[in-house]
């Protein structure tokens, strides 16, 4: 008896230690871009009914809207004009904790608490990334809840079928994606249409059929009918090699395979549920095939294939391979592989304890963009104040914005002032799309064709987000093109007028900005304004001012240290730029920036031996560099001068 009451008391304690990380990842403040155009959709809905036609945005102005979403849209602006933010947070830690719910339940029919609530963490946190308020989180519930019913048979009476019916026409008028809710239903179907060709009877192929065909009908109960279908497939064809070039450079389109996965916790959980996949489904290739389920094989290995395509579609896979790897261990009976998987898991989460201790765990979520963790609206990254300030100056020109942007403005300012396009990048043309990234991206070396955009579109403002593409080809022109004005700034963004309008307001002076910088209460906050500065060229010392508390508080941070590093060299502070690469250089000697710069303030000094050193050393960690033959060479000539 005391032995039992120890292992319930463990597995309450683990299951509660899970809940709680699970609740650190997922208690986020509202910092999502999406959620505000989402917002002014939901918004005119409620006023005005489904529109028919694109009114959002400049880009979009006029081409048939399709808003397969709108259910999801309008609950989330009408609780919002209730709680606000609160709202929002509930919508999201109540809809993923349904999806989590749902996935331990279908986990723990096959394993034991304590294997449940580790399979279910690590798939949470392979899920992190999508810890958003966007319609997608109905699809993952969804995914979730269809895969436990059909797990369970809930398919074979009426009730079961109406009521995947109707969880089906939730789906389809809350989210685009709603299609893979038949592909489930369709896998069961084939599996039992093959056990009926073997001779063990059709009645369960006949009742995933009735159910196959009402989840269908299902999809086309919406205000487009056959064209949400259509829609659907847009959605699906955004990722993959077909993609247009401009969504493939967003990140959440990116493929989770590229180098830049290696840094996030959530591509690792992704990667031991592929492996733990894989592992146990070739166990029971050779030992248990028979009792192989086939129906959730093909489910996994189908969103397996999904997932590969995107990091936004991560979770498609996590939700259902942590049950189908406890029901392949449960019947593969073989207590080693069993060992083994859970070493892994168990592996895994320690590496995860053991880097992540609590100081750099909590700064990551602190910091973590555009999604960290604490309560409340974040003004990070939306210019929460910006909405005022247009109304007191009675701005109502045409803006040109930062894509990320664009709901924010448009949903504080539609019809009266719209953004020029906004997150919804796959509901314009490709091709105009395109030739507008290409004209904002190389405007500084060919500022003609910036020049004739302002003057085709009668471009009044500009609405910048510091971290933004728009803002990295835009600013170093119109910071120093007195054609353009710098009226607002924030830790988000910077708004610019064109001069030549009436009724301007002043333009903000340094102490301004200054201000704001000291005001700043966070590590992206401070990199924010620190780009923007950056990228201005404006202000030098209130970004030095700027990267040297950035240096105090995140002192082990190599960029922060470059970035005042090679400021102080422009500034012709030598002996602290000396003193601030040679603390660079000591973490890590082989650094190729540190070592130049160090010989060019050593050249700069006069001190051609010490430059040549550096370089020299350089040279041996990089030998085949032309840049650093070059500069040695340089160096020993003004040496032999």
């Amino acid at each position: 008896m005391k032995r039992l009451l120890r292992s319930s008391s463990l597995t309450w304690g683990i299951g509660l230690l899970a809940m709680a990380i699970i609740g650190v990842f997922l208690v986020r403040q509202v910092s999502e871009y999406d959620v505000w155009f989402h917002l002014a959709l939901g918004k005119e809905i409620l006023r005005n009914g489904l529109p028919a036609t694109d009114r959002f945005t400049l880009l979009g102005m006029g081409r048939p809207l399709h808003d397969s979403q709108w259910l999801f849209q309008v609950l989330l602006t009408a609780g919002y004009r209730i709680a606000g933010f609160w709202w929002l947070e509930a919508v999201q830690v109540i809809l993923w904790g349904m999806a989590f719910w749902f996935t331990y339940r279908s986990t723990r029919k096959w394993t034991s608490p304590l294997g449940a609530w580790m399979l279910l963490l690590v798939t949470a946190i392979a899920c992190e990334e999508r810890f958003t308020i966007r319609p997608e989180i109905v699809t993952y519930v969804m995914v979730a809840v269809f895969s436990w019913r059909l797990q369970q048979g809930k398919y074979r009476s009426w009730f079961d079928i109406a009521l995947l019916a109707g969880l089906q026409v939730i789906w389809a008028n809350s989210h685009g994606v709603f299609v893979i809710g038949p592909f489930l239903v369709g896998c069961y179907l084939v599996a039992a249409i093959i056990e009926g060709i073997r001779g063990e009877g059709y009645t369960e192929a006949c009742s995933l059929g009735i159910a196959a065909g009402a989840v269908t009908a299902g999809c086309l109960m919406t205000p487009y009918g056959w064209k949400s279908l259509q829609f659907a497939w847009l959605l699906f064809t955004e990722v993959g090699p077909k993609a247009s070039p401009v969504l493939k450079s967003i990140g959440e389109m990116e493929s989770p395979f590229l180098a830049s996965s290696l840094s996030s916790i959530a591509f690792w959980c992704y990667l031991t549920l592929i492996i733990l996949l894989l592992v146990t489904w070739l166990g029971m290739l050779l030992k248990q095939r028979r009792e192989l389920s086939l129906a959730r094989t093909l489910v996994a290995f189908a969103l397996l294939a999904i997932s590969m395509t995107a990091r936004r579609n991560l979770p498609l896979f996590a939700l259902v391979a942590a049950p189908l790897v406890a029901e392949n261990l449960s019947l593969l009976g073989t207590d080693r592989l069993r060992r083994i998987c859970g070493a892994l898991a168990v592996a895994v989460m320690v590496t995860i304890g053991l880097v992540w201790s609590p100081r750099p765990a909590f700064q990551y979520l602190r910091t973590e963009i555009p999604y960290r963790f604490g309560v409340g609206m974040s003004s990070d990254y939306a210019p929460l104040e910006l909405p005022a300030f247009l109304d007191r100056i009675g701005f109502a020109g045409q803006v040109f914005n930062s894509h990320s942007l664009g709901g924010f403005y448009g949903y504080y300012g539609f019809p009266d002032r719209i953004p020029f396009y906004d997150a919804r990048l796959e509901a314009v043309d490709q091709q105009e799309m395109h030739r507008v990234f290409e004209t904002i991206d190389h405007a500084q070396d060919q500022p003609a064709p910036w020049h004739e955009f302002v003057r085709h579109y009668d471009i009044r403002g500009l609405l910048l987000e510091h971290v933004s593409r728009e803002a990295a080809g835009l600013l170093p022109l119109v910071s120093s093109d007195p054609a353009w004005r710098l009226v607002y700034l924030d830790n988000a963004a910077s708004f610019w007028l064109r001069t030549d309008q009436s009724r301007l307001p002043p333009s903000l002076v340094e102490s301004g900005v200054a201000d704001i910088a000291t005001r700043t209460t966070n590590f992206a906050q401070e990199e924010n304004l620190d780009v923007f500065l950056d990228k201005t060229g404006r202000y030098p010392e209130v970004r030095l001012a700027l990267l040297e508390r950035l240096s105090r508080r995140y002192g082990k941070s190599k960029s922060v240290l470059t970035e005042l590093g090679l400021l102080q060299v422009r500034l012709g502070r030598l002996t602290e730029a000396d003193r601030t690469f040679h603390k660079l250089l000591a973490s890590n000697p082989k650094e190729r920036t540190t070592l130049t710069t160090l010989a060019q303030i050593a050249l700069m000094r006069g001190d051609e031996s010490s430059a040549e050193s550096y370089l020299l050393k350089a040279l041996s960690y990089y030998p085949d560099d032309p840049d650093l033959k070059d500069n040695l060479a340089k160096v020993r000539a003004a040496a032999l001068r």
